[in-house]
């Protein structure tokens, strides 16, 4: 069976779902012939960086602008209009890539190669490929939604009423989860662990993710959560950002607290295994770490959610008390203390994550594949 895959990188998500998607496939030796796209890069690789320079601008040095143009996109105004047919226009480009795969399934998890699959299948296309839509956060928006989507992926049932009411047939809905990366299946003994880096399991563990974004702001918040006079650990992984990891590096070289104890990390490939041994993390709410919180059972401390899709993250989060959000306020910090403090409140935390985490991702996929499929057959017999 061949698979095709497409994602973009206009935010880390969308290529880490992808990414889990293929991981989990490789693992259990299915027989699926599998091809990853980066849609508009392998179109147009001008106009792709275009649209991800765009994006990280934004978001990272105009959030609120973002804010309203992710709300503003809701509706149909000529700008909106325009680019949707742009996207239209490129998807006449990636045909020949998919004929010559003939793929049986294409799993899109962005919106932008969605609805140019969706194009080319209403335009008669594409006619025997069946289309799953991946969304990648925790609320859905316009972009997402087109028609000759075979079936919807979605993160949690609480999405479907606002899927339904945009005109989605909830037969074609199906809330199994965001899929995360197979070193999340992987277990860890968190006492030897928490010791390889010198840390104690009686201490409270505070693992720290920040990344590109939210600069300025993640560092104001450290500054002050350094200043708790409480017997904690905190881990620290900045990415690739050779810039915050020196910041934090002074920070922790300049603090007298003698309290506390830092483990500073820039990128890792073991972002499960810290989970694992964390009692929080504290990072800002993207969809992707947002379900590997959640898939390592650990409660979302988190700080400067960008307007939009992260806002959306942040609303599920809180009402689902499944975490906290904290700022640079002291009242704030006196609020994240009693977390600190009061274990029961950490494990309520805990039980409410319990409740809307996602487990069989690939089972769960592999049914809905097979379903379509068996549609396909029917339709073809009859």
């Amino acid at each position: 069976m061949n698979v095709l895959i497409l994602t973009s990188n206009t935010g880390g998500g969308h290529l880490k779902a992808t990414e889990a998607i293929y991981e989990h496939i490789k693992m259990r030796n299915l027989n699926y012939n599998i091809k990853i796209f980066n849609t508009l890069d392998y179109i147009n690789p001008y106009f792709n960086k275009l649209i991800t320079s765009f994006y990280s601008e934004c978001t990272k040095k105009y959030p609120d602008l973002f804010g309203k143009i992710y709300y503003y996109s809701e509706e149909d105004h000529i700008p909106i209009t325009i680019f949707s047919s742009i996207l239209k226009g490129l998807s006449k480009k990636f045909l020949p890539t998919i004929e010559d795969f003939s793929p049986h399934i294409i799993i899109s998890t962005h919106p932008f190669s969605t609805e140019m699959i969706s194009y080319l299948k209403e335009n008669g296309h594409i006619h025997n490929s069946k289309l799953i839509n991946l969304l990648t956060d925790y609320a859905p928006h316009k972009f997402w939604i087109h028609d000759y989507v075979d079936a919807y992926i979605t993160a949690s049932e609480q999405m479907t009423k606002d899927m339904i009411n945009r005109g989605v047939n909830e037969d074609i809905i199906y809330p199994i989860g965001i899929p995360v990366g197979t070193s999340f299946l992987v277990s860890y003994d968190k006492k030897k662990t928490l010791a390889s880096i010198g840390f104690s399991e009686n201490r409270f563990t505070i693992l720290l993710m920040s990344g590109s974004l939210g600069v300025d702001y993640v560092l104001k918040i450290f500054k002050m959560i350094i200043e708790i006079r409480r017997p904690i650990q905190i881990i620290i992984i900045t990415g690739n950002n050779t810039l915050l990891y020196n910041k934090f590096k002074t920070i922790i070289k300049n603090s007298n607290n003698p309290f506390i104890k830092f483990h500073l990390l820039g990128f890792t490939k073991e972002v499960s295994k810290y989970m694992s041994i964390s009692d929080v993390i504290i990072t800002k709410p993207g969809g992707l770490t947002t379900t590997e919180a959640i898939f390592s059972n650990l409660p979302i401390i988190f700080f400067d959610a960008v307007p939009g899709q992260e806002e959306k993250n942040a609303e599920f989060i809180l009402n689902n008390k499944m975490g906290m959000r904290i700022s640079k306020s002291k009242e704030s910090i006196d609020e994240f203390v009693k977390l600190i403090d009061n274990r029961y409140l950490l494990e309520e935390m805990k039980n409410n994550i319990i409740s809307v985490r996602k487990d069989n991702f690939l089972d769960n996929l592999i049914n809905i594949i097979n379903s379509l499929l068996n549609r396909n057959d029917k339709d073809d017999k009859n």
